[in-house]
């Protein structure tokens, strides 16, 4: 019988459940010692949302798709166990409550995705800032304004802390006035920002200007938009929507994340697939 060097036995599970991460409950059943490698990696993405859940962080099974808001309760001893090794969340189909939980539970957090939630409350919304403020790794952000901060007639509060360390942001449904984006001066950090298009005139100068350390500014809805917002700085970027939950997860596993996805399917001012 041929016995694998340890250290090659590792690599050969680690990169099995990278590749295919439905297998890991399984494999974690083939040794204990197989299971300390595998279980970090089944934890470094969660994903909610579509009547999918993965890993499972909830009591008992979750996926009705017909009743997606049904009463169901977190599983806190496996998320206190489990929680530091995830790096990745996509939060969506969660009420406040829950995505307060799991980002306490989650303390090692790089990259959150908050879309759409509800059970809202200015209380528990505020509850959420904290508990993303208290993240010391988060670098990527996308989210839902309302979700936090509904008042669409007030500048959005770029400038609190929450934001202090984003240099990925992601905006999804916003206002086109102007006047929501004035605090994005704060953002001190920020090297690529996504959003939908704003019509504004002279918008897409204001951001530029606004933001010195940004390196690309990414509009949704590909070539219709580079042809009714045409731009000659070359940090304007336009790609069709890729607000997908099954896009996102396989990015994060895959290691190619949403802006490395947007740079190879990208329309140039030009209107050029430069894929």
């Amino acid at each position: 019988m041929v016995v694998l060097p340890f250290e090659l036995e590792r690599k050969i599970f680690e990169v099995a459940v990278l590749l295919h991460p439905e297998c890991a409950l399984q494999l974690v059943l083939v040794a204990h010692y197989i299971r300390e490698w595998v279980e970090p990696e089944i934890y470094r993405v969660l994903r909610t949302g579509g009547g999918r859940v993965i890993p499972p962080i909830y009591q008992g099974d979750y996926k009705d798709e017909n009743y997606p808001h049904r009463p169901k309760e977190l599983d806190v001893p496996r998320l206190q166990r489990f929680g530091p090794h995830v790096r990745h969340a996509m939060l969506q189909d969660c009420s406040l409550r829950e995505i307060i939980v799991v980002l306490q539970h989650c303390t090692n957090l790089k990259n959150v995705a908050i879309w759409g939630s509800y059970d809202r409350s200015e209380a528990l919304a505020q509850s959420v800032i904290a508990s993303l403020e208290a993240l010391p790794y988060l670098r990527k952000l996308s989210i839902q304004p309302q979700d936090f901060f509904p008042d669409d007639d007030l500048p959005f509060p770029f400038d609190i802390p929450m934001f202090r360390n984003i240099t990925h942001l992601d905006i999804i449904t916003f206002t086109n006035l102007s006047q929501w984006w004035s605090k994005i001066s704060s953002l001190r950090k920020l090297s690529h920002l996504s959003m939908t298009p704003n019509f504004a005139t002279g918008f897409v100068d204001a951001i530029l200007s606004a933001c010195p350390s940004l390196q690309k500014l990414m509009f949704m809805g590909g070539s219709h938009y580079a042809k009714v917002l045409p731009h000659s700085d070359k940090r304007l970027i336009y790609v069709d929507f890729l607000s997908d939950l099954g896009l996102w997860e396989e990015s994060v596993r895959n290691g190619e994340d949403y802006w490395i996805t947007a740079e190879k399917t990208r329309y140039t001012p030009a209107f050029v697939n430069v894929a």
